[in-house]
Formats: C-alpha cells, structure tokens, sequence
C-alpha cells in the first residue's frame, strides 16, 4: 500500500476512535492556578470548561477538580477578579487523572517586562476592566515618559480631565478627577492618599491669596508630591467602595518607589522650570532602606525678576523582610520645604511671599495571622507650616499707602486605620471580608490673621479683624466600614462589592435612645452619615461584561467655612460687630449610580462605555445678608457673607473607550468623555445690582433676589498612540486632545445686557503633544516632550464679554480669548552609578 495512503488511513482511524472514545470514556481533571510572575497560589479563581459547561472554584491553595470529565479537546476558562481572562486549551484521551498548573499573569501585551535605560517598560494590563468602579492605573515608567514635576501633571493621563496646561510648577494644581479645577466641590471632595495615609487640607485657613495659589476649601495642592518618586497611580473616579470615605468625587491613591536601585539621578529641563531628582535604594541588614533628594524651580515670568517658586524635598523608607516575617513593617518620612515669591512692584507695587514646610510621617503595616486571614494597621502625623505676607499699595481717599496682611500657622493632620481582613473560600463562593475603624483628627494652631491698623491691607473702613488660630476649634472624624467582595458561579460569574460605612464628623455625645427613633446614636456637631455601596462585574461571556454601582458618601466642612474670622461695621452712629462663623455647617453627601459594559473585539482590542448620574442637595455656599435691613443709601450697602449648607448639584456623563491589542509594540486608544454639571441653590440672596437706564444713568437695586441656576457642559475625546520599540530601546507617544463641545450658562441676578441669561458655545479645538524616549547606553536615557506642536492658542472671540455703549447702543470693544497654552517643550536626563 501507498505509503500516504497508509498515513491517511491511519489517521483516519485514529479520529474515529478518538471521537468514538471520548464519547464515552471519562476521567478527572486536578489543576493548580497560580500567578506567573511570583509562584503563588491563586486562591478563588472561577474555573469553567466551557464544552461541558461546569464550573468551580479553586481552593486557598490554588487547587481545583473537575470529575468525570469526557475524553476530547476543552477550554478551562480561568476568571479572577484582579487578573486578565485566560483559556487554556487540554487535549486528553487517557483514563488517568491529568493534572495540570495554570499560569495567569498580569500582562497580556507583547514581551516581557524590559528596561530603556532604568525605565522599567511593563507589558500591558489586561485591558478589559477588572472592577466596577471607573479605575485608571498609571504605573512609574508612564510617569517618567511623560517627564511630569509632580502629581498634579500625571493626572494629565486620566481620562475627562482638561488638559490645556503645561507643565511645571508655577500655578497650583488640585486634584481632579471628574470635572475641572474650577469646581471646587469635585476638587475639594477628591481624596488623595499617600503611602496609605489621606493627605489633608480638611483645616486649611489660608483665605488670603498672595501668590494666586490658594487652595482653602479647594482641594489639595499637587505641586506638593514629586511624580520622580511615584511607583504608581490609581485613580478611581466616582464613589469607590466603603474602605474609602470622606470625599465625594473619587480617590487618588498614590504608591511610592520601594525598590533596591543603584543611586539614580534624574535632571528635567523646561523653559519655565528645572528639576533634580537623586534616588537610592538599598538593604541594610534584615531592613530595606530607601532615600531620595528632589529639587524644584519654576519662573512665572521669565521677562520679570522675583517672580519664582522653589520645592525642596527629603524623603526615606525603611521596610523589614517581608519574606520571612509575618508581620510587614513600613516607615515613611518626608520633609517639603516651599518658598513662593511675587515681587514685581515696579509693575503694580506687589510684593508677596510664602514660605512653609510640610512635614509627613506615616506607618503602616500587615499582621498575617494566618495565610487567610490579616490585619491591617496605619497611622500617620502631618504638620502643615505656611507663613504668606503679602505688601500693596492702596489707593484710599485721594492718596495712596502700604498696606499689609500675613497669616501664619501650623496645620496638624493626624490618625489611625485598623482593618480585619478574612477570605472564606467555599463550593460556590469566595468571600473576601474587610472590616474597619479610621480616626482622624485636624486643627490649626499659631497667630492666625495678622493686621497692622496703621497699615490697613483691605481698605481704611474695611470690616476684617485680625483673629488667631488658637481660638479656632479642631475637626475630627470616627468612622466604621464593613465590606465583602463575593465571587460567585451562580448561573453567572458575578463578582459582588457588597459595602456600608458609617462617618461621624465631629461626635460630641451618645445617645442610644435615639435609635428608637431611627435618629442616629451618636450626635455630631457636624453631621452622622450611612453610606451603603454596592458594585458587581458581571462575565456575560469570556467576551463581554457589565459593571455597575450604587453608593453614597459624606465630605467633612472644611474649616475655612465653619469659620471665616469676625467683622465690624459702623454706619452713622451704629456699629456691629458680627461673627461670619456657622458651628453648626454640616457636611455634604453624594449620590451615584452608575452601569457599564465592557466588550473584547478580537482580534483588535477592548471597547469600554460607562454612564453616570452623581448629585447632592446639602452642599456649602455663601449666603448674602445685609448688616442693616433698613438702610436706603444702595451705594453704600454693607453685607455680610455666612457659608450654608444651600447647593445642590447634577452631574451626569459617558464615558467610552477603545484600547488596541498591541502589535509590533504599537497600540492606540481612543478615550472620550462627556459631562453635563448643572448647580445652584434655591434660597433667596441679598445683593446691590447695578443697572445702567437709557440714558447711562446708573440705578442700584437693593433686596432679596431668588436663587440662581448654572451649567456647563463638556465633550472630550483623547487619541493616543503608544509605539514601544524593544530592540532600539525606544519609547515614543503621540497624544491628541480634542474639544468638540463647551457650553456654559449663567443665570443672571436680573436681566442686564445683551447676552444675559444666554449660552455661551465654545468653538471646538485640537492640541497635540508628542514624547520620546530613547537609551543612550546602559543605565542612562534621555526624554524630549513638545506640548501643542502646532503653536494653536485656541483664540476665539467671546461675542459675551464685549463692551457696549450704553448711550449709542452699540458695540464698542472686542473681546478675545485664549483656551491653550503656547508651544511648550522639555527635556529629561537619567541615569544611574
């Protein structure tokens, strides 16, 4: 016979009794799911073959079982909530057990981890989300690329947020992640961790502004963190789940480098600012010892002299062996000295300053009591040092005179975390528990608001009084938490965050009693607040999934609004004295839901939406009242202003992406955001409008105006190209921000002027930025970045803002603005010795 006749022959009997075989013959399958990059055990990883449609859960071990499983060829499908899918293909004709070890890695992109220079270049993340919160992860290498000075430009990664600045160190930067800088609500409410410890400014009482660079009740200054030193980011926008509280908005939860490195040196380079980075790590004895100097300089104007910010910053880590210990020890220390200068009084007789420190101790540890259960503790100390003065002249009654105003004091920010943690792993289920105390405690000390009367700052009958920082109370916070993140098998893979916290702002007293009344136990000067969160990401497929979430949360008052200092008034013969203060300003809460779903496009990548409806109706804001009721002089009509809890807010968006499967080390990702933020308050406020007649006469109006409406809305879209090319030890990004859509609406005080009460559109625009990396030779690479290539400002003229002729009733001046910042460049220099 044929010799390939035979071959065809025998196959083909070997098929059919392969197929005969397995329809018949079983046998067990045993595998271990452990991860690649470290050996461990996977415990609770889904594991289903798909032909047979059986599913189970592996043990704390990593160990799982399937019985009687027919001869043939399956696919185990391998679902963990934090790592990427993974099928693996098992052909098997035999009727001993088979055993086998599934790895599952973090990466999913191309090659393996690999180094340009000491840029450490990760292989992709698995790109179909893995919680149910919108969460973005920016790890150092990401950092570096985009050579940023602080925290506050690498959020310039983060989906939604505008970004039309540059980079550097002039302005401050707050800390945004759903919305802009000029809602200080989603500002203010954003928390921002460092090394497992919340970075306030909870009792920050800076109101007075020399060096535009006020962040009182406006969220914390980024310029403060050095991004050289980050190992990674994670951003969760919206509610996160209950381990996290006082905010509103979302959390910034920031990792520093924790890693053995020769002494490296990093040297950036921008045409308004310049930075110097040295960081070493090493082991010493049974510890791990880590330090890092950072240097910082920024010119405002660089046409001007005096006109400067410095950052210095000192910071180390001791760590024990956490391989041979049960118990993980960590001790961060960090010193920032800043020192911001404005002095330019040959243009506008201003010369300012201010100088501080921040000092930063946080420790935080891991008890493992067993491989199942652990316990997690923190506890942190945070002195916040500001000395501002600020020297003017004045113009008063026909002459002019310096005037003078300094604030000086010390911020004192200090707390606790203790948390119980316990997996339960069952048949069905996987139950991670968590359950939590967190104590946190602020007050201001020092002289407060200091005024010299002879040289009056705010005018020669202005009603501000000097006060000091002693005479101010402290803020303090008890919360509890309790939280269980459950995976299921049940007719879906379901992974569930089921979560409640309980925030006490303030206690003074309990009061059990009350319970009776379903009131809350414990009564607190500045509100008690039940916050349930629930989030599930649900696997429709090996393909598909959905996410979704409910959940509220509470944000503390900021000091700065319980209390804004006292004021004295005279008219005639009367006089006031009146304390803007209100003790009993409660905080705000939140409220969002949320539901997205998720898709993978084989072969070409992930494509991702998510909508969002968030609000409150007990947020802060001023409220005007007039000191006399029955005074008729408008143009001389004194008031008084006092924070209440009055606004309400509404914020819906969607969100979608796209994020290619790399290729020949290139990848693109279209990220795209729309936001609509609708606010006001439905109390009447005091005000003196002023209202020009026919005839250019000025008339005042004095009384009780209703309530006020805004909105804006927004469209963002990012286009982003990620070219990693491993041979040539190369790194290159191009990124395109695009603004389809700006509207705002301002609901006037009372109809005035030809635009009153009507939208403002935005024309839409482009910038482009590109980076590169390259290695010049082992240990060392060099970074350029040239922010909006194309040199477009984004000039337009804004038909609102021109003046009129009241008596020609014409228009008279043009008025133009501009959305972006000019071409802007940079550079960076690493390496290590």
């Amino acid at each position: 016979m044929d010799r390939s006749i035979q071959k065809i022959f025998i196959s083909a009997i070997l098929i059919y009794l392969m197929a005969f075989s397995s329809s018949g013959l079983c046998a067990d399958i045993i595998g271990r799911t452990i991860e690649a990059e470290t050996g461990t055990p996977l415990a609770g990883t889904i594991v289903r073959i798909t032909k047979i449609n059986r599913t189970t859960l592996s043990s704390a071990e990593g160990i799982f079982r399937f019985v009687n499983v027919p001869f043939g060829v399956h696919q185990i499908e391998c679902v963990r909530p934090d790592y990427p899918r993974l099928i693996y293909v098992l052909s098997f004709y035999t009727e001993i057990d088979t055993v086998v070890k599934i790895r599952i890695q973090h990466s999913t992109g191309e090659g393996d981890i690999f180094y340009i220079g000491d840029i450490r270049v990760e292989s992709d993340k698995d790109l179909m989300p893995n919680d149910y919160a919108a969460t973005t992860r920016i790890s150092s290498g990401e950092i570096e690329i985009i050579q940023a000075n602080s925290l506050g430009d690498v959020l310039e990664m983060v989906p939604g947020i505008e970004k039309s600045s540059r980079f550097g160190l002039d302005m401050a930067v707050f800390a945004t992640v759903r919305g802009d800088e000029n809602d200080q609500y989603n500002t203010f409410g954003t928390k921002v961790i460092v090394d497992h410890a919340p970075i306030s400014n909870n009792a920050e009482m800076l109101i007075h502004d020399p060096t535009r660079n006020s962040t009182a009740a406006k969220g914390v200054d980024l310029r403060q963190i050095p991004a050289d030193n980050i190992e990674s980011v994670e951003i969760i926008r919206g509610i996160p789940p209950a381990r996290y509280g006082d905010l509103t908005s979302g959390v910034i939860n920031v990792t520093t480098c924790v890693h053995r490195s020769k002494p490296r040196l990093k040297i950036k380079h921008n045409p308004n600012t310049r930075e110097a980075n040295l960081y070493s790590g090493f082991a010493l004895g049974k510890f791990f010892v880590s330090s890092s100097v950072n240097y910082g300089y920024t010119e405002r104007d660089r046409r001007l002299t005096g006109d400067e910010y410095h950052r210095f910053e000192l910071s180390s880590l001791i760590q024990n062996d956490h391989e041979n210990s049960s118990h993980q020890f960590n001790s961060r220390t960090w010193f920032t000295k800043s020192i911001d200068e404005v002095d330019i009084s040959e243009i506008n007789d201003v010369k300012a300053y201010s100088r501080g420190y921040r000092f930063y101790e946080n420790i935080w540890g891991t008890w493992k009591k067993s491989p199942r259960t652990s316990i997690e503790w923190t506890m942190y100390l945070h002195d916040v040092y500001t000395n501002r003065f600020t020297s003017m002249t004045v113009h008063g009654y026909n002459k002019l005179y310096t005037g003078e105003v300094q604030m000086r004091g010390h911020e004192i920010n200090s707390g606790a975390t203790l948390a119980w943690q316990h997996k339960k792993v069952g048949n069905s289920a996987i139950h991670e528990l968590s359950l939590g105390v967190q104590l946190q405690i602020e007050n201001v000390i020092g002289d407060g608001l200091v005024l010299d009367s002879s040289k009056s700052y705010y005018g020669l009958d202005s009603p501000v009084r000097a006060y000091s920082y002693n005479d101010i109370p402290d803020l303090s916070q008890i919360a509890l938490y309790a939280e269980d993140q459950v995976t299921t098998v049940w007719l879906k893979d379901v992974t569930w965050t089921l979560g409640v916290r309980y925030d006490m702002f303030k206690p003074t007293s309990i009061n059990l009693s009350k319970l009776w009344d379903g009131n809350s136990p414990v009564d607190c000067q500045h509100g008690a607040y039940f916050s349930p969160r629930l989030g599930a990401v649900m696997h429709l497929s090996s393909k598909t999934q959905l996410r979704g979430g409910f959940g509220l949360a509470a944000k503390i008052p900021s000091l700065y609004k319980i209390y804004s200092g006292p004021r004295f008034y005279t008219y005639g013969q009367d006089t006031k004295h009146i304390f803007t203060e209100n003790s009993t300003l409660k905080g705000y809460t939140a409220t969002e839901i949320k539901i997205g779903i998720d898709h993978r496009l084989e072969p070409l990548g992930i494509i991702s939406m998510e909508g969002y409806m968030s609000k409150y109706d007990d947020a802060y804001s001023l409220r005007t009242y007039p000191v006399w009721e029955n005074v008729l002089n408008t143009s001389n009509m004194p008031t008084y202003d006092v924070w209440e809890n009055i606004l309400w807010e509404r914020l819906h968006g969607i969100e979608f992406s796209f994020h290619s499967i790399r290729k020949a080390g290139m990848a693109l990702s279209v990220t795209g955001h729309y936001r609509h933020r609708e606010w006001g308050t439905d109390k009447p406020r005091y005000a003196v409008v002023a209202e020009f007649d026919s005839l250019g006469n000025i008339n005042r109006t004095a009384g009780w105006f209703p309530g006020k409406t805004d909105w804006v809305a927004k469209w963002f879209v990012d286009y982003r190209l990620d070219w990693r090319i491993r041979k040539a030890k190369l790194w290159f990004q191009a990124l395109i921000h695009h603004f389809p859509l700006e509207e705002t609406w301002e609901s006037p005080l009372i109809e005035t002027g030809l635009w009153s009460g009507k939208v403002r559109s935005y024309p839409q625009s482009w910038i482009m930025n590109i980076r590169l990396t390259k290695q010049l030779w082992e240990h060392t690479e060099v970074s350029i970045f040239v922010n909006n290539v194309l040199d477009d400002y984004g000039e337009f003229e804004a038909i609102w803002d021109r003046s009129i002729n009241v008596t020609a009733n014409n228009l008279v001046e043009k008025s133009y603005i501009e959305r972006h910042q000019p071409i802007f460049w940079g550079m960076k220099w690493s390496t290590s010795f």
